[in-house]
């Protein structure tokens, strides 16, 4: 068609004298008319035009053009109008949350491996929370929205690239009041007991489901452990984090946990008996930060002399009895493997020829698992690697009045039902050979 012609056509679309979809409309139908009564066959069945059509259509230089000419008449390629789009994209996600391709992704079930398993472990742990959830322009994995905790998964292949642009990011979220806890894959991956332990745990603590124990502070003492200065263990249990009335120790990580000594256990018996001694100690910071030392809690709850209060009446503490009755398993554990018992400042409870023991016992409680603290099971590893020891984990429960021996090779935080129920220590010795 030339030129002339073109422009004349385009006159008469624009004026009306011609309708162009009735036109195609029209051709379309006279064409499915011909090919349905035989009178025309369609050119591309043939094999021969077909072929035609590839050597003079869609060629390498075609293409080159096409692309310089998309190129040319794009507008998003100015720097203006690129700048429009992207402020009226962010606009809209804004006031759509729910419209951004993460969020229709995570609905439809689109994830990572590794988010995969955040999921079920949050679905396990019948914790509320909301996937790829909106913080200011950004979109973190798992949020739990009235904990305001945000829990990011970090894979390899994305996050190693880019760690400042993380740090940037966390910052920004942390602004806002939120506490952003960060797994990596390899955590993820190799230890998923302790991601779960850490997420129950930090849950509870913005809950508030920490109890406060009365308890009085008789000394603090000192001890050279290595070159670099004096060690002062004020470790307390697994989050190395608590409040008192005039001291507050967040997140410590001492190398070392504290070993009672009989003296000290005498102490505790003497504070047990006599009531709430002069400091409040208490679970209180753990990784959403330290708590508050006096009046109200930091989210409008009770005061930590009010919680301290009610827990008197509630309060169970753990007794000389109790630790004597540990030591009881592990003697128990030692006889049935033909082993040997160790004292407490062993990082082991029973070592039998090349085989060592962690011997957990069960008092009292509801809780189906046994934990153990990274710090103390990177120590174990590293001992029994030196030693070229096999390592094994035995869990003794005397709940009920009952007496039931669970087994598995190797260390860490276990469910029991993930673990080998033996029908007694017989089956215990034949079970580690």
């Amino acid at each position: 068609m030339s030129n002339k012609a073109h422009k004349q056509m385009l006159r008469e679309y624009a004026s009306g004298t011609r309708d162009r979809d009735a036109i195609i409309a029209k051709a379309r139908e006279k064409m499915f008319s011909l090919v349905a009564s035989g009178q025309r066959d369609w050119p591309l069945k043939s094999e021969k035009a077909r072929q035609r059509a590839r050597e003079t259509t869609n060629t390498p230089y075609q293409r080159r053009m096409s692309s310089k000419r998309m190129k040319q008449n794009n507008p998003s390629r100015d720097p203006e109008v690129r700048a429009r789009m992207t402020e009226s994209y962010r606009r809209f996600i804004r006031e759509h949350p729910e419209k951004h391709p993460n969020v229709i992704m995570a609905q439809r079930g689109f994830m990572s491996s590794i988010e995969r398993k955040m999921k079920d472990l949050l679905d396990r742990a019948e914790i509320p929370y909301e996937a790829q959830y909106p913080v200011l322009q950004f979109f973190v994995d798992f949020a739990l929205p009235s904990l305001k905790i945000a829990i990011e998964c970090d894979g390899d292949y994305w996050h190693k690239q880019q760690p400042k642009r993380d740090q940037r990011r966390q910052r920004m979220i942390e602004g806002q009041g939120w506490t952003v806890v960060r797994f990596s894959e390899r955590e993820i991956n190799e230890r998923l007991d302790s991601v779960e332990e850490k997420v129950l745990r930090i849950a509870a603590n913005h809950s508030g489901q920490y109890r406060f124990m009365p308890c009085k502070v008789l000394s603090v003492q000192t001890e050279e452990r290595c070159r670099t200065g004096t060690l002062y263990n004020l470790s307390v249990q697994e989050d190395e984090s608590f409040v008192a009335k005039g001291i507050i120790v967040h997140n410590c990580r001492c190398v070392l946990l504290a070993q009672l000594s009989e003296k000290g256990l005498a102490m505790l018996e003497a504070v047990e008996k006599g009531g709430p001694g002069s400091g409040n100690f208490g679970h209180r910071g753990g990784e959403g930060g330290p708590g508050n030392p006096g009046g109200s809690t930091a989210d409008g709850g009770p005061s930590i002399d009010d919680r301290a209060a009610r827990a008197t009446a509630s309060y169970k503490p753990m007794t000389a009895a109790i630790l004597a009755k540990a030591h009881e398993m592990e003697a128990k554990v030692a006889a049935a493997v033909r082993g040997r018992q160790l004292p407490d400042n062993e990082p082991f409870d029973v070592v039998q020829g090349k085989n060592v023991f962690e011997v957990k016992t069960i008092v009292r409680g509801k809780n189906p698992k046994i934990t153990m603290h990274p710090e103390s099971l990177a120590r174990k590893v590293d001992a029994a690697r030196k030693t070229g020891a096999k390592t094994h984990t035995v869990v003794v429960d005397i709940r009920g009045g009952r007496l039931d021996v669970y087994y598995k090779e190797g260390l860490g935080s276990f469910r029991l039902k993930n673990m080998e129920k033996l029908s007694g220590w017989a089956e215990l010795r034949r079970r580690v050979g």
